[in-house]
């Protein structure tokens, strides 16, 4: 991951195959994307916003923009459509998983803010 970041920072778009139909990446950076869609999910999004549904469609641009900056993807609506419902599930599971650790769970006296630097107080 730090190797793509790298990559990005310098201009360099990170080449993977992703199949338009289904939205599955396949090739040496596979991984790499995916794990890329868990990062936009939680870095672009505010923890605030109750679901995906009320992420703005400019939100929605700015977060497929930043992955098309990252990869070298094919910019058609399907494949933009699959990676959003991707990062849309990764926004889920992450809310999921700081309800179930910080409100209910053994952390609830602890703040997520040290843990996760794209959350504010």
């Amino acid at each position: 991951m730090k190797q793509l970041l790298i990559r990005k920072n310098s201009g360099e778009r990170t080449s993977v195959n992703v199949n338009v139909t289904t939205g599955v990446a396949t090739d040496r950076y596979a991984d790499d994307f995916r794990s890329y869609l868990g990062v936009v999910a939680h870095d672009k999004i505010s923890i605030l916003v109750p679901s995906f549904d009320h992420v703005s469609e400019v939100d929605r641009n700015i977060i497929w923009n930043d992955i098309l900056l990252t990869f070298d993807i094919p910019n058609v609506t399907s494949l933009r459509n699959k990676c959003l419902s991707t990062v849309a599930e990764n926004f889920r599971n992450f809310k999921s998983k700081l309800t179930s650790r910080y409100i209910y769970g053994k952390h609830k006296h602890k703040t997520p803010c040290s843990a996760y630097k794209s959350i504010d107080e």
